[in-house]
């Protein structure tokens, strides 16, 4: 373990409290903050949107409308 001088054990407390603040930061980013959606809702949210995009498609495909309407949807999307 390396010896520590004076000098470096004072700025510990600063070190640890700005730890603690970039934590927090990143706590609220994920879980949001003062009623906004954080990262994690966002995620969740995009992902039900994109398993629904996924569903309808599948049944236009397999509904055999594979037609030029299938193809522009598709191309909207991608």
């Amino acid at each position: 373990m390396a010896d520590f001088n004076e000098e470096q054990w004072l700025e510990l407390p600063k070190k640890v409290d700005a730890i603690g603040d970039d934590v927090r930061d990143i706590r609220q980013l994920l879980k949001g903050y003062n009623g906004t959606k954080g990262l994690c809702d966002q995620v969740e949210v995009n992902g039900k949107r994109i398993r629904t995009l996924e569903i309808s498609f599948a049944i236009l495909i397999g509904s055999g409308a594979i037609g030029g309407g299938t193809f522009a949807l598709a191309r909207i999307f991608i």
